[in-house]
């Protein structure tokens, strides 16, 4: 080996392994720490760009020699790498080598290109689905399940998801008959749909002659908010596994009752939603299908920390009306994007439809301005981080950060609060608690109503009596 060789040799290995050593991160200034609105069960991150950085192999790696290589192959195979690395060819290289790993990455980059392009067409098609429905009358039992189906490679089809949720009513219809119970009557089905989520059921089968044991509808405590899993948050799994959670088994609720031409509503709270329905005197009441309990409002609103803004703005524990609840499932469709896709133009654009249906809307809300800190976070890293004082040197940044502002205030404006995991889950035992006071509380009222009607029979017989 020359001198010469030598010397080259030795500045482009230096040049390579400072150039390979890994950089300071540039430290991010609280003023600009991007604090994005956690989407209700979690979202990934913006996604504009759908292309990867391919993994690069070390230009001076000397692991393809074969076994047994002398020193001397291990400082050919070096100078050659140098070589390479320089863009001087080396003997027996192919001359179209560069033009070949261009080709491989085009098509790569081509294939990438093409399953994004499949998997939105497959969304733009099911909300296609979506706008043909009246948002003010429509079958709820269809719209979740288009806003379910396009996340899944191979969906159920929606007769196979009509037909599950037919047989739940049918159990229902079954319970009510067992007990006298009339079909016609909505507090008569409210309670045979709720007795789904509080007990297990012995059900008659009539062609066979024997009992079926039909166990009660679950709460899923593994990932309940979908942060690893986003089928957790799904009907279609709920009715796979007979488990689900806050978000799932209110949306099953609702298409059972459906079926059985029964109204009930969806209402929320923070990163929670649960039943609404007015019994047989016009009270509205609140059942918690995590536990299969009766609530109360003021527990509801102690609990779930409500603040003032959101009960003024009616954001939470007010059944949602049909526009709202459309809103809501294109929202559930618009997560499940999301969480494929990350953000992008089409995310924005489905949320725009979101808020023309209900501007106050908080999951739509809550993934543009998700949407505005992500492009902040991109442009401050374009622009390398620069300080609070000099920001009026950049008007893009300048105007994505009041963007970006602009948009949380709206969220904020909604009432918005989110609870943390593991608040939820102590908030989960305190259904519990809530539960024996409400049983107690319906059993003093019973207790009430029946001195009201031995009282009212009295007073008849003493009527009676008198004539």
């Amino acid at each position: 080996m020359t001198e010469k060789t030598r010397i080259i040799l030795f500045l482009t290995l230096t040049f390579c392994t400072i150039k390979g050593m890994t950089q300071p991160s540039v430290p991010l200034p609280e003023f600009y720490i991007p604090r994005p609105i956690n989407l209700p069960s979690n979202s990934e991150g913006r996604n504009y760009q759908k292309k990867s950085t391919p993994q690069k192999s070390d230009p001076f790696t000397t692991n393809n020699l074969p076994l047994g290589a002398t020193a001397a192959d291990v400082i050919r195979q070096t100078n050659e790498n140098a070589q390479r690395v320089m863009g001087v060819p080396t003997p027996g290289q192919p001359s179209n080598r560069q033009a070949q790993s261009a080709e491989l990455q085009a098509y790569l980059e081509e294939d990438k290109a093409n399953v994004y392009n499949n998997t939105m067409a497959k969304y733009q098609s099911y909300i296609a689905q979506f706008q043909q429905m009246n948002p003010d009358n429509f079958s709820i039992t269809k719209a979740v399940y288009l806003s379910e189906a396009p996340f899944y490679n191979i969906p159920l089809s929606y007769k196979t998801f009509e037909e599950a949720i037919k047989q739940k009513a049918s159990l229902v219809t079954q319970l009510l008959a067992k007990e006298g119970l009339s079909i016609k009557n909505p507090t008569a089905v409210h309670y045979g749909i709720q007795k789904l989520y509080s007990q297990d059921n012995i059900i008659h089968n009539n062609k066979t002659g024997k009992d079926t044991l039909v166990r009660k509808l679950k709460y899923d405590f593994d990932d309940f908010f979908g942060k690893h899993d986003w089928t957790k948050m799904l009907v279609t799994k709920l009715l796979k596994t007979n488990s689900g959670q806050c978000h799932s088994l209110p949306l099953l609720y609702l298409c059972i009752a459906e079926q059985l031409n029964t109204k009930a509503f969806l209402a929320l709270s923070p990163d929670h939603s649960f039943i609404q329905y007015y019994d047989s005197k016009g009270k509205l009441r609140n059942f918690e299908t995590t536990n299969g309990n009766v609530v109360t409002m003021d527990w509801l609103i102690e609990s779930t920390d409500v603040n003032a803004t959101a009960l003024k703005n009616k954001s939470y524990l007010y059944p949602l009306t049909s526009r709202k609840l459309y809103a809501n499932c294109l929202g559930d469709l618009q997560r499940g994007y999301i969480k494929q896709n990350g953000y992008d133009e089409y995310s924005r654009e489905i949320s725009n439809k979101i808020l023309a249906l209900d501007s106050s809307n908080i999951s739509g809300l809550m993934t543009l301005a998700n949407d505005e800190v992500w492009q902040f976070d991109a442009l401050l890293r374009q622009y390398n981080f620069p300080p609070k004082e000099k920001l009026n040197q950049y008007p893009t940044l300048q105007q994505a950060l009041e963007k970006m502002m602009a948009a949380q205030e709206k969220v904020n404006a909604t009432g918005y609060a989110a609870m943390p995991e593991e608040e939820y889950k102590q908030w989960l035992q305190s259904i519990e608690i809530e539960k024996e006071k409400q049983r107690f509380k319906e059993a003093e009222e019973r207790k009430q109503d029946e001195i009201e009607q031995l009282k009212k029979n009295k007073q008849n017989i003493t009527n009676s009596n008198k004539g």
